[in-house]
């Protein structure tokens, strides 16, 4: 018997989350929203950005909503 393993689609579906980061320069913090399959994605796309460069991540991703 020959199983068919692309009769499912494997891929997670992406979910939107929620990134809390700090300003490199004086106080501000900002939400910033994500979409990725798990938390750890969207924190590593957070992280790897050339455009968030300037702020730091102060929590991890936590579901929107």
């Amino acid at each position: 018997m020959v199983f068919n393993f692309f009769r499912f689609n494997r891929t997670k579906p992406e979910q939107t989350y929620v990134i809390i980061a700090r300003y490199n320069v004086g106080d501000w913090f900002r939400r910033f929203v994500l979409t990725a399959t798990s938390p750890y994605e969207a924190c590593r796309r957070f992280d790897q950005a050339s455009e968030f460069l300037e702020w730091t991540r102060v929590s991890n991703a936590t579901l929107e909503g």
